[in-house]
């Protein structure tokens, strides 16, 4: 029985790829070996990388549009969050005011009722700090206004 001649053509092919197969293996081969002793590929490299360079760019834009969106949306999601957060921040800051302005009026009412006046005056001294302690345990300072120490 003769071969059919397609059969030829594949066997043929098959042998082709397992030799085309070992070709590129010892290429590649010889390649690594050649950038691994010395600087003959860097050239080459650059060369190649600027020149794909759009390729990989417009590869990669579907994943780098889809993290800044991914970003954008956490970002807004973020300062959504924030606003509720300083919304309610606000709020109790302003009940604390009115707290505060109720207090004020009470104080003055009551000054009023005893014919006292608040001390307003306050003294102040005003000090340098001269020097610190260089021990890591001990926390003095001296001052150069006063003659009484105070530890802590």
């Amino acid at each position: 029985m003769p071969l059919n001649p397609k059969q030829r053509i594949n066997r043929f092919e098959k042998n082709y790829s397992a030799y085309r197969l070992i070709f590129m293996i010892v290429l590649s081969s010889v390649l690594m070996y050649q950038d691994y002793q010395g600087t003959y590929t860097i050239k080459l490299r650059s060369y190649l990388s600027a020149s794909l360079y759009p390729i990989q760019y417009l590869i990669n834009l579907p994943n780098n549009l889809q993290k800044s969106f991914y970003a954008n949306f956490l970002n807004r999601e973020e300062i959504i969050s924030q606003n509720q957060r300083l919304k309610e921040e606000n709020l109790n800051l302003k009940s604390q005011m009115q707290q505060i302005y109720r207090l004020e009026s009470e104080n003055k009412r009551l000054y009023e009722l005893i014919d006292s006046k608040p001390k307003t005056e306050n003294t102040y001294l005003f000090a340098d700090i001269v020097s610190t302690s260089k021990i890591l345990n001990k926390h003095q300072i001296l001052i150069n206004r006063g003659s009484r120490m105070v530890l802590n």
